[in-house]
């Protein structure tokens, strides 16, 4: 099968338009540009009427791209919208294979993709990672992004010098275009297809056999190069986990978002910070009212039938379905302190640095969490991370 990618190019022709969440839960953008900007002309130009019509039409517009695909390092099985966007029934709850699916769709693909080449490291993400990464070239220190997309982290911390990267998505199609990417920047990474619900099941992530005997726990990271003759060494396992750009928040089902966060606490060395960010349904006047109003409907049975936790939401715009998660601070440090994880900081975007308009288009405000995984009782994490 031939190998190829995504025409970065053909992309910035056929979305066009800029990243829009929801309105039911859009940031107040006044609050976080100021007044004097939010009236400002958006980055891209406007859709052309082709995507503005009905869904089939904008696929229609979007399919002759895949013909401009060149041949990189990619396997990619690019189908077109009508086979890999298949819409759930009203009434049919959100599922981790329709999420799946929304991000196997090439809009999706091609969104992303393109943030992958374009965009690169926010301000408030390099703030961040400076704070919990030591100095490049770090080579004793391997680094896990979780939900790494298109590859616009893994790449841009390889750029800056990180010589130790693994990443791993579950959506097929954005792996592929990871692996482009790091191929066509000449950056050595690691990239898997993979689900953080199922992270030991995956050969790359499970625990060797031979360090797991009776009575004994899996050893984190044994199968990722460690040597399996010293099972508690402190150097096993990753020295960092990432989740960002809210990849956590788009796994339905609270449960399923904690076993998620067990995983990644059980690949990890005693120690490791996590970070990761979500979108905060507090952070502003705007939010907090609309979410009053959705309480009611919940209280009353009027939700969405395809939400099945207070605070889930689903909406489609130019890149697809999407699905998301929108919790309070609450919630995610009581998440938190459940998995394995000791709560460092946390911070909204905002309050750490005013992002450059791409990153504003394309991205709503969020909120920063750093997370450590104790290095006493480490064992507390593996116990039984498929929980």
């Amino acid at each position: 099968m031939k190998r190829r990618k995504v025409d970065v190019q053909a992309c910035d022709k056929a979305a066009q338009t800029k990243t829009q969440f929801d309105p039911r839960y859009h940031c107040d953008r006044a609050t976080e540009r100021g007044a004097d900007e939010a009236q400002a002309p958006p980055i891209f130009p406007k859709a052309s009427p082709k995507l503005a019509m009905r869904s089939k039409l904008a696929c229609r517009f979007l399919r002759p791209t895949l013909n401009q695909l060149k041949a990189l390092a990619v396997t990619s099985h690019i189908v077109p919208p009508s086979v890999t966007s298949t819409k759930p029934s009203p009434l049919r709850p959100v599922t981790a294979a329709q999420v799946r699916a929304d991000f196997n769709d090439v809009r999706a693909v091609l969104h992303y993709t393109k943030a992958a080449h374009h965009l690169g490291l926010w301000t408030s993400e390099r703030l961040m990672l400076d704070r919990i990464l030591p100095p490049p070239p770090a080579a004793d220190f391997p680094i896990l992004e979780a939900g790494c997309g298109a590859g616009r982290v893994a790449v841009a911390l390889h750029a800056l010098g990180y010589q130790h990267l693994t990443g791993f998505d579950f959506a097929r199609e954005l792996v592929d275009q990871a692996v482009s990417l790091a191929a066509e920047r000449h950056a050595t990474i690691t990239f898997h297809h993979a689900d953080a619900t199922k992270l030991n099941a995956h050969p790359a992530f499970a625990p060797a056999p031979s360090s797991v005997g009776p009575g004994s726990a899996p050893v984190p990271g044994a199968a990722l190069g460690v040597p399996p003759e010293d099972p508690s060494s402190a150097s096993s396992g990753f020295a960092a986990v990432l989740f960002l750009f809210n990849g956590l928040m788009q796994i339905p089902l609270r449960r399923n978002r904690r076993r998620a966060l067990r995983q990644l606490a059980a690949v990890c060395r005693p120690g490791a910070p996590l970070l990761f960010t979500t979108h905060d349904r507090d952070h502003s006047p705007s939010e907090r009212a609309s979410w009053r109003i959705e309480a009611r409907r919940w209280a009353e049975g009027k939700q969405d039938p395809r939400l099945r936790e207070f605070g889930d939401r689903r909406f489609e715009d130019h890149c697809g379905d999407t699905f998301m998660h929108l919790p309070d601070r609450a919630e995610i440090l009581a998440d938190i302190a459940a998995t394995g994880w000791t709560h460092v900081e946390d911070h909204l975007r905002r309050d750490l640095a005013k992002e450059p308009r791409p990153v504003r288009d394309f991205s709503d405000e969020c909120r920063f969490w750093v997370a450590r995984r104790p290095v006493a009782d480490e064992g507390k994490a593996a116990d039984n991370p498929s929980v």
